[in-house]
């Protein structure tokens, strides 16, 4: 019996050992066919292909000549170039000058001569200033202004088509500030409590139903816009429940009364319905 018994206990442990073996080896085997798995990309790393930092951009060219060639300028990180077909790119005017760039245009009768036009042209509550044309004889490698200190903003550059030292730009200055009366004000308040103020509040920054039409609000979606963007956006949406419905000249004052109330003062040109005019104001930072 003892000699059975014995006998038992060997094969349980021959059995256990057996198992202890072909599990290390299934082990070892999995962990071998991960590690050959992971092998074909342990050689890639990841890399910014760029730039790192340049904000948006309102202008970009590529030159017809060479499908490789290509400057983009951004909003608060100036002129950059790219000689692979953006693949890579290079700050080609630190140093010389940078923050915002509206326009870059390059000579077709000779490509060392860049022309590039600073300050944005998307117009926006926190929109960035420029300082005039800057040139470059060389591709980039050095520029030199060339005038339109003042313009502040320039969207387009056109240059001639055989000869690279002339150019055209087109230019949006600082604008002109709205003018408005303070009858046209007081009328538009009238205007307001009588229409309006069921929606939008009395005080225009509490609104019940409608945006505030003062405040923050007021702030980031309009200053910066043109008079003629806020008259559109009042006539076409006041009062909330018959927009495009009172008198032309309601609405002026209606628009006189809310740029009153966000600190722009009153003057003693009275506003219009003009839309040239209107869009030639500029609602100003605060």
């Amino acid at each position: 019996m003892r000699t059975v018994r014995r006998s038992l206990w060997i094969l349980v442990l021959l059995i256990s050992s057996a198992c202890a073996v072909s599990a290390t080896s299934a082990a070892t085997s999995d962990t071998k066919n991960k590690s050959s798995a992971a092998e074909p990309y342990s050689g890639m790393k990841w890399r910014e292909i760029g730039p790192y930092r340049g904000g948006r951009s309102a202008a970009i060219t590529g030159v017809a000549s060479d499908p490789m060639l290509y400057y983009f300028g951004a909003t608060g990180g100036g002129v950059w170039k790219s000689n692979d077909a953006g693949g890579s790119w290079s700050n080609i005017s630190d140093g010389f000058f940078g923050g915002s760039i509206g326009a870059i245009a390059v000579a077709p009768s000779d490509l060392n001569v860049i022309y590039v036009g600073t300050g944005e042209a998307t117009i926006r509550g926190n929109m960035s200033q420029g300082e005039g044309v800057w040139k470059s004889t060389d591709a980039g490698r050095s520029w030199s202004f060339a005038g339109l200190a003042e313009s502040r903003t320039i969207p387009r550059i056109v240059v001639d088509q055989y000869d690279p030292d002339t150019a055209s730009a087109a230019v949006v200055t600082d604008g002109v500030a709205p003018s408005y009366t303070a009858e046209q004000s007081a009328r538009g308040k009238v205007a307001y409590d009588a229409n309006c103020v069921a929606c939008h509040g009395q005080n225009l920054i509490v609104a019940n139903y409608g945006p505030p039409l003062a405040g923050p609000y007021f702030d980031g979606k309009w200053r910066g816009q043109s008079v003629a963007a806020l008259y559109t956006h009042t006539h076409d949406r006041m009062p909330p429940s018959r927009p495009a419905s009172l008198p032309e000249e309601t609405y002026v004052d209606l628009v006189a009364y809310m740029l009153e109330v966000n600190g722009v003062v009153a003057g003693e040109t009275a506003l219009t319905a003009d839309t040239a005019a209107l869009t030639e104001m500029i609602i100003p930072a605060k």
